[in-house]
This record gives C-alpha cells, structure tokens and sequence, in this order.
C-alpha cells in the first residue's frame, strides 16, 4: 500500500487591527494574515471490520503514539510556524514534503509541495529535493543566471527550506546537479523574450525531468551514481507545488493529486478544487492520450491505467514509458541492476509510440480574497478517505473548537439573563476544545478513525498500515467578537481565530452548520440538555439537576437510557468484529434495541447500517429479522445513504436480493446527498450487472440523473458507457431508458460511447434508434468527436449507420473540413472513400485547405477523385497559398503532374463531361485528346466556346484552325525539333506557374 500526503494553506479572515508587522501575515491587501498547513493522508483500511487479535492500545498509548512526532518549527516573512507530526509505516517511506522560499525572487515567493513516490523513494527523493533549485533557476534574475551559469553560484543559495526532506546528496551528484542548473540557466539566458510564472513552472517541471532520463543513460560513471540515476529514472512520482506569490495562488499539479481551497461564506465551508487528477477517471487525459497515439486506443488504457500497470498518467520518472523501446530493450539486456519494477520485463505490452507519460504541469492561477481560508494539496489517498467538503468543515471545526472569549465585560445595558447566555456559551465553547491541540494530531486521529477502538486496532497493525506524516502551520490574531487567548497548554502566539458559525461534537467530529442560533434551549424552556452537556455523579447516573424537575417520566427515560449505554455499544462491537453469535445472543434476550440510533455518529448511526457498510449479509439478516421489531430498512444516514445503497456500493447481489425481497418495502429511488448517486447509480459503479438487473426490477429509475454539479447530471447509461460495461448497457437499454436524454452541455449517450471508443456500445445504441445527428449545446455531433479523437474507425462505424456524410454542423463546417483542419487524414480519407462532396461551391476549396495545411495524402486522393483540380484556373488560384507556405516541394509536384498526359486525358474527360453531361461519353471519344499543356489549353478554350454546336464532329477539318500540321486525328503529327520543344516546356512551365 502506497504513501499518502497532503498539505494545507489556512488564511485567517481579515482585522483591520492586525498589526503589519508580523511575520505570520501574508501581505495582502484586505485579505488577512494567511498560515499553512501540511499534512500526509492515511489510505484506512476495512482491517477494522473483521476481528483483531492484536493487543489493544490504551487511550494514553494512542496519545502518546500519534503525539510522537509532534514539534513546532518557526519560519519567517509570511510563514509563522508550522505543527508537524509523522506516523510512519512502511520502510522505505515513498512519499515526501517540502516548504521553501525562493532566495532570488523580488516578491518573496514561497513554494509548498507533495511529491507521491511510486514503486521506490528514489525519485520523489530526487523531486523533492532539486524542483525547487529548478523553479528558483527559472525565477532568478539576469545577474544571477550569469553566475549560475559560470558554476560560481552554491546550490543551498538558491532556496531558504523552512521544511524539507534530508539531503542524500553526494559530492559526485551535487557536480552533475550543479552541471544541469548551469545548462538550464544557459538556455534561459538565450532566451529574449520575458516569460510568466506559469511558462517558469512548466520549464522547471519539464527541465528536470527531461534532465532525469538523460542522467540514466548507460555511461561509465561511478557505479553508485548510475545506480541512483536509474532508480530515479524507472521509479516515479507524482507532485503536487503550491507558490504564493503576494495575493496570487499557483497551483502546478503532475499526476493524481488534486488541490482544495477552503472558503467560508454567510453559508458555512465550501471546498474549490484548483486542480484535477491526471489519471484515466479523466476525460481529457484519454483525449490527450489518443491524440497523440491515435493507433493505440485499444490496448493503451486497459482496467484504468496505462498499459494496466500506471494509474497516473503525468509522473516525473517512469522511463519504461517515456524511452523507445530500442533504449529499453538495451538496458534490459545490458544492465547489470535489478530495474523492473512493475513487472518481469521493462517495456510494456502494445509498446509502440512513447513517450506516452509527461511530466509538464497543469497549471491554475487564483487570487486570494479574505473569504479564502485554507489550502488542502493532497495525493489521491486523502480524497479517497474523506470527501473535501469533511476536510474543510474539520480544519474549519477545530479552528473554531480553540476560540474561547475572555475579559468578559458586560455592557450597562445587560441583564442577568443575558450575563448568564454569555457565560453558558463559554462553557459549551471550553467543551467543544478538540482532543489534539495540534491540528495535524487532530486529522491525523480522524483519519485512522474517529472512535478509540478503530485507531487503537490500526495502530496495531503490522507494517501494512499506511503511513501518515503532518506538518500544520496556525498563527494568532484579533477577532471581530472581541480578545481571544490561547487554551491551556499553548503558546500565546497560536491562538486562532473565533469565526461565526456552530460547530456540533459527535465522536470527535467537527461539522460546521451555517446557522448560529441552532442551540440548546435554555432552562427556562425545561427542555432536556444533551448528556455531554450535563456533569454526571459518581455513581454514572445523570443528576437531577440536569432535568426537569416536573416530568418524572422523562427523567425515567434518560435514567433508562444512561444504564443501556453501555449494552448498546457492546452491542455495536459485536457488529464491528463480525461475531454472529454473541449479536444472535442479544437480539434474542431484547436486551438492545436494533434500532437504536447512535446521535455521536453521523456515519453509521444504526446497526442495520454498520452491518451493511461491513458487507456483512449475515449480518444483515439477523437485524432484519429481530423480534418483537426489526430493523427500519430505509434508515439512512446524514448523507441520505440507506442500506441497499450501500449494498449496492459494495456490488453485494445477495445483500441487494434479500434486501429488496424483504417482508418491509425497500425504497431503491433514494438518493444520497453526498455523490447524488441512487443505489442502481452505484451498481453501474461497482459493475454488477445483476444487481441492476435487480434493482430495475424492484422499479429503479433507469432515466433517474445523478445530482452532482461535479458530473454534469449524466445518466446511468452514460454512466455504464463509461464504465465500458456492454452487460449493464444492455439491461439498460432492455428496460426503455431514454437514448436521447441529455447532459447540461447537450451530450447524450452516443456523444459519449464515441468519445471512449466504446464501438459495441455504438452499434448497441444505433440499432435501438439514437439520433445519430444529435448535436450539443455548442453543436457537437458523434462525428466530430470521433473526428477529433482522429478515430478512423468510429469514422466508418457512423457512416455506415446512416450518417450523411455532408452533414454540416457546428458553424456550418462538414466533416471534411473538420478532418482536413485536424489533420485527420484517415478519417478524411474514410469519408471521401464513402463519397462526401470533394469540391465546395462557395469559399476556399478542400483542395486549397489541404495544400495549406501540408496535407500530401489528401491532396493526391482529391485528384484522384477530381482531376479538375488541376486544370489552369485552379493552378493559377492555388499558386499563391503555395508560395505563401512556402512549399517546394508541392508546388513543383502540382506542376509536373498537372503536365502528365494521363492528367490531361483525365482533365479533358472531366471537363467535357461538365459541359455536355450525358452526352459527354460519345462525343469525347471523336474528339482528340492532347499530349501536351500548350494542347491541352488549346483544346480547353474550344471546348469553352462550345465549337463542336457551330461544326460536325465528323468533320475533316481541325477544330483548333491550326496550321496544317497538327495533332489533330487526321493531320499528320507536327514534327518540332529540340530547341523548339524546350522554348515550348519552358513556356509551359510560365503558363502553369503564372
């Protein structure tokens, strides 16, 4: 199991109190003090879920554990401080994280990054340690460039590390480093132009990784340094930098991380991604991929990674992906190191055309406001764990748990009852303090689970656990409420700011709710407080004083309640560890009630749910078939999830059977208010084309869209044409499913199937009656996204379907002329093949387009198909794109095959056919036919005239009125001598090219 990180940036709200001086302020203006975050994610496991014979970790223990690595290191300028913890679990560690400031910038720019290690630490190691130097380099001044490039310039003055992984730099690596920043500062010094921050990000991501394949070349260095060099080069990594640049945010993202700003607004947090994965869930990604390797979509992506093996698809590293297979079958054979690391052998299967991985970033530009809070750079394990919204409102959460006001002073206008709100407030803010005063500890809890039992069995756990490491950086300022200080225990420089909102405790979770007058009514209202609230007596009852004194039955009750707990979350356990027979046991004594609901737990708040998260249908069985009351079947969770949508989730079909067959109805049209997925949503994710089949028999919708702004409400035939799933596809389609129903960008399902080169799935839909002319919102048609993928093939598919071949789409553009704009020549050529229109009536030509666009295929078949291209009005308007694109070799070809006798005998066919239609055959054949330009020209203009109408055919005399010697049938041939047959091919030559 891989290393997981993530990193945040938190930003205070603005104060116009707060002093410019101090060196944790961002300076902004109106935007505040700004701070950082930095923290590795943990990928859980289901270890939880089956029983643990591991000895268990006391609450002290799991303290200490987490708490280990805990420390507090103080940058300078913008950065105050950072809090970092580290859990590690695996060896080596893959993984790293760096914090740095450019030295040579003139703004202070400061550089925050995640680099994910695959298959070894040796590349994210090397990433990790000499990006940074690159972006400095590509940032630098002339000045410095200057003595950079004369090697005077050391490499630790480039960057100030505020955090960073240990050097394991030699001295014969720091030459060969130091080598490389000399020839990049070269290169950027022959440049005149001025380039942006985002042209300096690419640069530095493609230097360096360009620099990482040509130091793994065989050479006859030291064995260690080429040792090193090919383990960074075949193993990889992923990164993830954040610069910030006064008020501007750059995210440069290569790979499968994903950045998340954190903004607070009047509704409570919202998580803005500011990148997207590169791997195969991406749409643009495939496209990129099969632009550039057209031939290869059918094996190139298989099970979502490339070539089945790498599930990112832009990595530093990785040179099995990037080298030709000629250098890769060299180093295999030659090669005296152990280099595969994803297989036997180092060159995929379907090896044809790499370099198929690239390390260049996407870059996104942001400029930051005050509501902009914090700043989440995570690897995939993170978002994997926890959605970004639970992210955000937990930062959010544990900022607000640390605010407590103090110097209290009441105002001459206050009751006592207002006194005593006030003073009620700061005790419930005291008991909303997180457990971990450190905001790394805090998450780093939350991610290996947010009860004692779960962390305490992780932390258990043989190496296989995933490993967590944390750095977390949080600052102090005025509040618009009034003084705050720090809580016990802290530093007076940390504490945070008190921001609006409430945040509700359940089971050390924070949530944030945008509403702040949501509390616990006051005694006045003898309503009944919540037990966390209330102190308790030593005995673990609940004192009186904690309930109304006038409702002796609801005192009873809360009695009741307090002396079931402990049996309720036996109970509980029992479900976690699996044991049927102690669960059978107390559902059979009616000790416990299956259908309690735990309110500390928004997550799986109800036996029958934790049951079906587990997977566990025996499980499941027993809580529905309680007596004297089973279980509620449409008990859901927070998120709207309910147990046949987690049924479905894990692709049970026996659980989904059982459940939908059940004695209580089961609703199967739900829909969770997280992904916006219902239950059949979730089959078609997890693939199971028998639970779909279920669920639409127990009347799912199959037309019913998923409620995500994220996926553009598509459908669950979209869906399954994504997932490649011809099965579901099928049932789908069997069951009257709309073909025709839409996304908000106007795609339907063919859109679709062509764009992921789904050809069955095509053919599928063709024969159940999709419109195969449907445009979208922008007039896109299955045409032109299987033209823009330049899939000859899908080409063919939809024109033997029935689409017109002239069929003209957005801005009244043919197919052809997209074809020949894309440089699509096999499809071009499939659709000439298929007789499209070769000659346009009004505007530029096909014949003109493809000359511009240096197009030599199609402007052969388009003679082929139309020899009139060639005749002299069209040579003499084609000169000039000729001449303007400034090609030869063109032009000279249009000449010489312009002057063939075969062209001309087809030129004179084609152009009497134009004039006289049917009854072109006869009549050509008595007229003849010339071998020369100068004929042919003479021949054109009498066919022009029409002067076969004013004489007979049959006549002996010569049409053109030429001398008596001519080429005319019944004249002899004119006899010319040499000098006169050059004059005349010089002259021919003038004619054409004029």
């Amino acid at each position: 199991m891989s290393l997981r990180f993530f990193k945040l940036l938190q930003m205070s709200p603005t104060c116009s109190s707060a002093p410019l001086v101090t060196f944790s302020k961002f300076m902004m203006p109106s935007c505040g003090r700004v701070g950082l975050t930095l923290l590795r994610s943990f990928h859980s496991s289901v270890s939880y879920l089956v029983p643990n014979t591991s000895p268990k970790l006391s609450p002290q223990q799991v303290n200490s554990y987490i708490r280990l690595n805990e420390q507090s290191i103080h940058g300078e300028g913008a950065v105050k401080s950072f809090d970092c913890n580290r859990l590690p679990a695996n060896n080596p560690i893959e993984d790293r994280d760096a914090s740095a400031k450019l030295k040579n910038s003139k703004t202070g720019q400061y550089l925050f990054g995640v680099f994910d290690g695959h298959g070894g630490d040796f590349c994210s190691q090397a990433v990790c340690e000499r990006l940074y130097n690159y972006i400095s380099v590509t940032m630098s001044p002339p000045e410095t460039l200057d003595m950079i490039r004369k090697a005077n310039y050391e490499i630790s003055s480039l960057v100030h590390w505020l955090h960073g992984p240990q050097s394991v730099f030699t001295d014969v690596m720091e030459n060969v480093y130091k080598a490389k920043l000399a020839k990049l500062a070269s290169e950027i010094l022959s440049l005149s132009e001025e380039t942006t921050i985002k042209e300096n990000l690419i640069s530095a991501f493609n230097s360096l990784d360009h620099d990482l394949m040509i130091e793994a070349a065989p050479t006859t260095l030291n064995r260690e340094l080429q040792f090193n060099s090919m383990q960074m080069a075949f193993q990889g990594s992923c990164a993830c930098v954040a610069m910030l640049d006064d008020t501007e945010l750059f995210i440069a993202n290569t790979g499968d991380c994903r950045a998340v700003l954190g903004v607070q607004d009047e509704h409570g947090w919202n998580a803005l991604p500011l990148s997207q994965m590169h791997d195969a869930a991406n749409p643009s990604e495939i496209r990129r991929l099969l632009q550039v390797h057209p031939n290869e979509r059918s094996n190139m992506i298989q099970q979502g990674r490339l070539f089945g093996i790498l599930a990112p698809l832009r990595a530093f590293g990785d040179a099995q992906f990037k080298w030709s297979a000629r250098d890769l079958k060299h180093v295999e054979k030659t090669s005296a190191y152990d280099i595969p690391i994803y297989g036997k052998t180092l060159m995929p299967r379907g090896y044809q055309t790499p370099p198929y991985v690239t390390a260049e970033p996407e870059i996104i530009q942001h400029s930051l406001t005050p509501k902009d809070k914090f700043l989440i750079i995570a690897s995939d394990g993170l978002w994997e764990q926890m959605p970004a919204e639970k992210v955000v409102q937990l930062v959010g959460g544990h900022n607000i748990g640390h605010q407590i006001p103090v110097n209290f002073q009441p105002t001459s206008n206050m009751n006592l009852r207002d006194i005593n709100e006030m003073l009620k407030k700061r005790q419930n803010d005291l008991k909303k303090k997180p457990q971990d005063d450190n905001v790394c500890s805090y998450l780093l809890r939350h991610a290996l689970g947010p009860e004692h039992q779960r962390i305490s069995e992780t932390l258990s756990l043989a190496p296989a656990r995933k490993f967590v490491t944390g750095v977390v950086l949080v600052k102090g300022r005025c509040s618009e409420r009034g003084i705050t200080r720090p809580c016990e225990g802290k530093s007076a420089g940390k504490s945070k700011t008190l921001t609006c909102g409430k945040v509700s405790r359940q089971k050390d979770v924070y949530s944030y709710s945008s509403s702040s007058r949501r509390q616990v009514k006051s005694s006045r209202n003898r309503t009944v407080k919540k037990r966390s609230d209330c102190p308790t007596e030593e005995n673990g009852a609940m004192p009186d004083i904690c309930l109304s004194p006038s409702n002796a039955q609801l005192q009873k009750m809360m009695k009741k309640r307090l002396s079931l707990a402990p049996v309720a979350k036996e109970f509980v356990d029992f479900i976690h560890a699996g044991d049927h027979k102690n669960v059978k046991r107390m559902i059979k004594e009616r000790v416990v009630d299956v259908n309690l609901r735990d309110t500390e737990d928004p997550v799986l708040p109800t036996p029958l749910l934790i049951a079906a998260e587990m997977n566990d249908e025996e499980m499941v069985r027993l809580m529905l078939r309680a007596k004297p009351k089973p279980a509620n079947i449409n008990d859901e969770t927070t998120k709207g999830k309910r147990a046949i949508w987690i049924a479905a989730k894990h692709g049970n079909v026996e659980m989904v059977e059982y459940l939908l067959n059940g004695k209580s109805p089961c609703e199967v049209n739900i829909v969770d208010k997280e992904s916006g997925c219902s239950p059949l949503f979730r089959a078609i994710l997890t693939e199971s084309a028998e639970a779909c089949q279920l669920l639409i028999k127990a009347g799912a919708d199959v037309n019913l869209r998923r409620l995500s702004l994220e996926n553009s409400n598509e459908t669950p035939l979209i869906k399954a044409i994504q997932m490649d799933n011809r099965d579901i596809c099928q049932i789908l389609v069997n069951s009257l499913c709309k073909l025709q129903t839409k996304t908000d960008a106007g795609l339907n399902a063919l859109h679709f199937a062509v764009a992921y080169c789904r050809y069955d799935i095509v053919e599928l839909l063709m024969e159940n009656g999709v419109k195969i002319h449907a445009k979208s919102n922008a007039g896109i048609t299955a045409m032109s996204v299987a033209i823009e993928n330049h899939n000859a093939a899908m080409v063919k598919i939809l024109l033997k379907k029935g689409y017109k071949v002239d069929k003209k789409y957005k801005w009244k553009e043919t197919p052809l002329q997209q074809a020949i704009k894309l440089h699509a020549t096999e499809s071009a050529l499939t659709l000439m093949h298929h007789g499209c229109t070769v000659k346009k009536d009004k505007g530029s030509s096909y014949m003109h387009m493809a000359v511009e666009e240096k197009l030599i295929r199609i402007i052969k078949f388009l003679i082929a198909l139309n020899p009139l291209f060639l005749n002299e009005e069209w040579l003499q308007k084609q000169m000039w794109p000729v001449s303007l694109y400034r090609r030869p070799d063109i032009f000279n070809w249009l000449q010489k095959e312009a002057a063939t006798p075969r062209t001309l005998k087809q030129l004179c066919r084609a152009r009497i056919f134009k004039l006289l239609g049917t009854y072109a055959p006869a009549k050509a054949k008595e007229l003849p036919l010339p071998e020369t330009l100068r004929e042919y020209l003479q021949y054109n203009e009498f066919v022009k005239d029409e002067y076969y109408k004013q004489k007979p055919l049959n006549s002996k005399e010569c049409p053109f009125d030429c001398p008596a010697k001519c080429s005319y049938r019944h004249c002899p041939p004119i006899e010319v001598s040499a000098s006169e047959s050059e004059s005349e091919s010089d002259s021919d030559v003038e004619i054409d090219s004029s």
